[in-house]
């Protein structure tokens, strides 16, 4: 669903942005994949309602401490 490239490694991010623009079968799959995982998370009303509740919890959570 993503690039991932090594924090500060300039090369490594100017290969993988070149990779995502000159590689049309590499970029079709990651968008798909992409897709997928955003599909499995829900509507996104659900993925709302989800998200509030993991910050409330933090929040709570921090007050606590």
């Amino acid at each position: 669903q993503a690039v991932i490239v090594p924090p500060g490694d300039s090369e490594a991010l100017r290969q993988a942005i070149d990779r995502v623009l000159s590689d049309d079968d590499f970029r079709r799959a990651l968008a798909e994949r992409g897709r997928r995982y955003a599909e499995s998370l829900g509507e996104s009303a659900d993925l709302s309602l989800r998200v509030r509740d993991e910050a409330m919890r933090w929040w709570y959570s921090r007050r606590a401490a």
